[in-house]
């Protein structure tokens, strides 16, 4: 007899008051979760399949929340995603979805009159765009009705995002619309008017299933349509579900061979079970549920589907080769009668995970009830999670898990659990003490999608942390990644056309950007020590399984944006104490630098790289002081006074200039010197040439220049074609 769960993590709940414990003899205490989610609802859990995962928060409760928060498969903070009551995500009604590739989308609200559909990788959005351009249905109003929210989020087989936009109150003057975009720029492919509805039909939200050759859509009143992936409708397609009198529509789901089913039930009447095939097979199946008024519909590992009554603790399964429905009842591991949200999912050989949530006779949540089930013996492992007394600090117990099929991540299972009344869970303006809870599976396989797709995420590239200072992230290149650019708050001014971005979209490099932590103004402490704007030390992003990293780091350390601005104000050259003090920095360099590197490498696996990169010259090479003024960089032409009279001094011509390719010279040498000194010892390390690169391109050129002359921060940073320099280099590197 099989025993597909060998080792369950119990969690390990020290202060909070809340008691675990498992039935069968082979579940083990692993860990140490939960880990708080501090000031964040966080009502989703996206979870990708090395194990890291985002907490997505899907209300608008809080005024100042982020919207997500991205941690690794450890518990710690990746990146943060600020959000506000104004821009926080919806993820209810299939409102929130992650596809093959580690994207997530979601819903925001930036004003009352309208919403935005938004994309993240990574804990940093991508893009966002209105989801509608109708002025009537972008109106706001009392009821809502102005507002179109996106439902059954699906990737199509181009990668790109199909779903069905409704709104927010049914009937409506306004069409339900089949709304596409690009994946990569959020670009609107189809917004196309499907048709009113007469009234709220059902309780359901409209589903849209993506195939290789077709878009279906099933409304809330059981109209199924097929349409082209350009939007074109096959009207010969089209079916109607016979919907009973008295009856509206509960549940939809369709399998991958493009049977869609539909749970109907109303009044007293059990539960009714339509389902269309892909090659127009109908069937209506009545009273197949025996408890009409708490069933959950979710698919099978047979393309079939399971009703799920949690007061029973019953599990119906039909059996779509025979249209029969056989049942069974799980023991009641609670004293808890009263059942309420649930989740379900199999893998591809059965087995399955059941999520139950208890409360008492007032309708008070008090146990939140976890079930691995056997395929071959139907034998259910129990995990359960309850308050300890109804008095204590924490009396109630809540959980948003309800999709966990998205929740399992790297052979784990991840929960957000609130602890606290309904009103602290809910409806609260203060943050609640929301919690994530990790089960390390044994023994299940992957996951099946229930309208999610769960092709992996990205495994066969290579995951890749950007680390560094503003060199990296893109300074001056704006407008910024969305929360990078928050004044007083996060000014790491992080650009999507910064060579890390790049890098991840070269296609021949198959990179996966798993972290953007590069930050403007970063020092060598920023990198292990403490981190800056609110954002952790940045190498608490390199994770297990990182395999590559890229850095710049040094220039703040020693004071160049001060030497700079000397530079631009006054005399940099060699007769200035600002020239001899960022000279001085320099050669107090070494340790700091070697450390950092070392920090990194011991994060990375023995097939790993890290790839150090140097500065580039900013100001012309050689030049004489015999040379005449260049008016692109007349602060480069002005050095010190060496001579002459008050009336008529002699400057120290081209001094500056001279001045600052000493220091960027002197800096470069630092850093090649302790990327070789570490090399003598770990050839994971590279030193990336990236000075040599700039010859001809610098702020005096009379041809384009690299370099973005704006005040500072920005100031003598690299443009957009300069990053396309980075990237070209770094990939060259990498490649060899």
């Amino acid at each position: 007899m099989r025993k597909w769960i060998s080792a369950i993590a119990a969690l390990c709940l020290l202060s909070a008051g809340i008691t675990t414990s498992a039935s069968v003899s082979d579940a083990e205490a692993t860990t140490t979760w939960p880990i708080e989610l501090e000031g964040i609802r966080a009502t989703s859990i996206v979870g990708f399949d090395n194990g890291n995962f985002t907490a997505v928060a899907c209300d608008t409760s809080y005024p100042t929340a982020p919207s997500a928060i991205y941690l690794s498969n450890d518990g710690q903070k990746k990146s943060t995603l600020a959000g506000s009551s104004s821009t926080a995500t919806d993820c209810g009604n299939d409102g929130t979805q992650a596809f093959s590739d580690g994207t997530v989308y979601g819903t925001k609200r930036p004003s009352l009159g309208y919403t935005e559909l938004a994309s993240w990788k990574n804990g940093r959005q991508l893009w966002s765009t209105a989801t509608t351009s109708s002025t009537t249905c972008n109106i706001y109003s009392s009821s809502y009705d102005g507002k179109m929210f996106p439902h059954s989020m699906s990737e199509g087989p181009d990668g790109n995002v199909y779903m069905v936009l409704t709104p927010g109150v049914i009937p409506s003057t306004c069409d339900d619309r089949l709304f596409a975009v690009n994946k990569n720029t959020g670009a609107v492919l189809i917004d196309q008017a499907i048709g009113k509805e007469p009234s709220a039909g059902g309780i359901t939200e409209p589903k849209v299933y993506t195939y290789d050759d077709k878009l279906v859509v099933v409304n809330r009143t059981g109209m199924l349509r097929e349409f082209s992936y350009a939007g074109v409708e096959d009207t010969v397609a089209q079916y109607q579900f016979p919907i009973p009198s008295g009856q509206r529509i509960d549940h939809i789901r369709a399998n991958d061979e493009g049977t869609v089913f539909v749970m109907t039930r109303g009044g007293s009447a059990y539960a009714t079970l339509l389902y269309h095939k892909a090659n127009s097979d109908v069937g209506i199946i009545p009273d197949t549920f025996a408890f009409p008024n708490i069933q959950q519909l979710y698919l099978t590992g047979d393309g079939s589907v399971v009703g799920v009554s949690p007061n029973n603790r019953r599990i119906d399964r039909f059996d779509l080769s025979n249209d029969t429905v056989s049942s069974s009842n799980l023991a009641n591991t609670t004293s808890y009668m009263y059942g309420s949200t649930i989740g379900y999912v199999e893998d591809e050989n059965g087995n399955a995970i059941v999520l139950w949530s208890y409360s008492d006779s007032t309708g008070v949540n008090k146990a939140i009830s976890v079930d691995l089930i056997d395929a071959g013996t139907g034998t259910p492992t129990n995990l359960l999670f309850e308050t300890s007394d109804g008095t204590g600090a924490y009396p109630n117990l809540y959980t948003f898990a309800t999709f966990i099929d998205r929740s399992i991540a790297g052979g784990n299972l991840y929960m957000p659990i609130c602890r606290g009344s309904s009103t602290d869970c809910f409806s609260s303006s203060t943050a609640p003490d929301m919690w994530v809870y990790k089960a390390e599976l044994t023994g299940f396989g992957t996951p099946l999608k229930n309208d999610y797709d769960r092709n992996g995420y990205e495994s066969d590239k290579l995951n890749y942390v950007a680390l560094g200072d503003s060199f990296s992230s893109g300074e001056g290149n704006d407008p910024f990644l969305y929360g990078t650019d928050v004044p007083s708050v996060d000014e790491c001014h992080r650009s999507k056309d910064a060579y890390p971005e790049l890098l991840e979209k070269d296609s021949s490099l198959n990179l996966n950007l798993t972290a953007f932590a590069s930050c403007s103004g970063a020092v060598t402490s920023n990198i292990t020590g403490s981190g800056q704007w609110n954002e952790p030390r940045q190498i608490n992003t390199v994770v297990d399984g990182t395999d590559l990293v890229t850095l710049t780091i040094g220039g703040n350390d020693i004071g160049f944006t001060e030497y700079a601005t000397a530079c631009v104000i006054g005399p940099c050259d060699e007769y200035s104490t600002i020239y001899d003090t960022t000279m001085a920095s320099i050669d107090l360099l070494d340790t700091e630098l070697e450390d950092v590197y070392s920090a990194i490498l011991d994060k990375l696996p023995p097939s790993g790289g890290l790839y150090v990169m140097d500065y580039p010259m900013i100001v012309p090479m050689d030049v004489e002081s015999t040379e005449l003024p260049n008016p692109l960089c007349m602060e480069m032409y002005t050095g010190s006074i060496i001579g002459g009279t008050a009336e008529n001094p002699l400057y120290n011509r081209w001094g500056n200039a001279r001045g600052a390719q000493d220091v960027i010279s002197s800096l470069n040498a630092k850093i090649d010197q302790a990327v070789s000194n570490i090399a003598l010892t770990d050839s994971r390390i590279h030193f990336v040439d990236i000075s040599s690169k700039f010859e001809g391109k610098d702020i005096c050129s009379t041809s384009p220049s690299f370099f973005v002359n704006k005040l500072p921060p920005a100031t003598f940073h690299p443009n957009s074609s300069a990053h396309e320099v980075f990237k070209t280099t770094v990939s060259e590197e990498i490649g060899e």
